[in-house]
């Protein structure tokens, strides 16, 4: 191989792993980024049920009661949460053997 094909090569195998490297942090941060803005929209999300579903409590025996009730409230949206990651599934499953198509079953969620 002549000597300018090699230092070409070299040259061109040294940025492109550096531009790889580059990538692969960006890419990171990319994930990073994103997992914040997944965990940093929980709280917002629980905080109107809770608030909701306790009411005032001016008493301490009632503060009790109010927290059974939020408690309940949050299990509740919960378990209907679950209830359609499953049934949502089926359902377009069943519609799409059904109709041969996707399309119905989409529509219906």
């Amino acid at each position: 191989m002549p000597a300018l094909e090699q230092r070409t090569i070299a040259k061109v195998s040294r940025r492109l792993v550096l531009f790889l490297i580059l990538c692969y942090f960006v890419a990171y941060l990319d994930q990073v980024n994103a997992g914040f803005g997944v965990f940093a929209s929980l709280p917002v999300f629980w905080t109107p049920p809770a608030a909701f579903l306790s009411g005032s409590a001016a008493a301490a025996a009632a503060a009790a009661a109010a927290a059974a009730a939020a408690a309940a409230g949050i299990a509740i949206i919960n378990a209907l949460g679950n209830l359609a990651g499953f049934l949502g599934p089926y359902a377009t499953g069943c519609i799409k053997d059904a109709t041969g198509s996707f399309e119905g079953g989409l529509l219906v969620i």
